[in-house]
């Protein structure tokens, strides 16, 4: 259950349980994780991942609990095209909000890899922005932006 206006409690404690599931595994290790096959749970990741910017641009803890949300179902039913999203999302309110960029940079080129290594590729534009744009930079040097943004400038 998610409220429009979450708490920072919620927050962290959706973020507590997300860390709880990842266990012992390192993130690159989630490439591997089954593709999903339960078709409520991609279709509420769908739907999760299409709020992306009304949570971004409305409330910051709404856009954590959707993130931290998107990628707990991920360790818990396996990856989806949404799943990209997800750890795309994660990765922006790990450096952003929790000054975590090492962990950023890792889901956020976990997104990017699901899309090359995994066929994951419904919003490969759209991860490719996500990291080049807010997550990449954290870590590499920010001319290696070009790098994922340059196909969404194709697109336009």
């Amino acid at each position: 259950k998610m409220t429009a206006h979450p708490s920072r409690e919620q927050v962290l404690s959706q973020y507590d349980k997300l860390w709880q599931l990842l266990g012992d595994r390192e993130i690159e290790d989630l490439i591997d994780l089954p593709l999903m096959s339960d078709v409520e749970i991609r279709t509420a990741l769908d739907i999760l991942q299409s709020l992306y910017a009304a949570t971004l641009c409305s409330d910051q803890n709404l856009f954590l609990l959707c993130a931290c949300h998107m990628v707990s179902l991920s360790l818990r039913y396996g990856n989806c095209d949404a799943s990209v999203m997800g750890y795309g999302f994660l990765g922006m309110g790990l450096g952003r909000v929790f000054g975590k960029y090492e962990q950023a940079y890792r889901f956020g080129q976990l997104g990017c890899s699901l899309v090359e290594k995994r066929g994951l590729t419904t919003y490969k534009a759209r991860i490719e922005f996500i990291f080049g744009d807010t997550v990449n930079y954290w870590i590499r040097h920010l001319k290696t932006n070009l790098d994922y943004l340059y196909f969404c400038w194709l697109l336009l």
